[in-house]
């Protein structure tokens, strides 16, 4: 989305990302000793607290959830 932009354009592309959203579960997802909880933000590894920057917890989240495939 470039300026100037419409706003009609923005809530649409709101709304379209609300629906997309909508039927993703925000469990806590598991992969062995690790704990990812999306809704907090926060990552546990064999109970103790993992410190992550919002990359690095979205690169964790997205490779824990492709865990099959990976």
């Amino acid at each position: 989305l470039v300026k100037p932009f419409d706003p009609q354009e923005l809530l649409a592309r709101i709304r379209a990302m609300t629906r997309r959203s909508a039927g993703r579960a925000r469990a806590v997802l598991q992969c062995r000793d690790l704990e990812i909880d999306p809704a907090a933000r926060t990552v546990t590894q064999a109970g103790l607290p993992v410190a992550l920057g919002a990359k690095e917890f979205a690169l964790l989240q997205t490779l824990v959830e492709a865990s099959p495939q990976v």
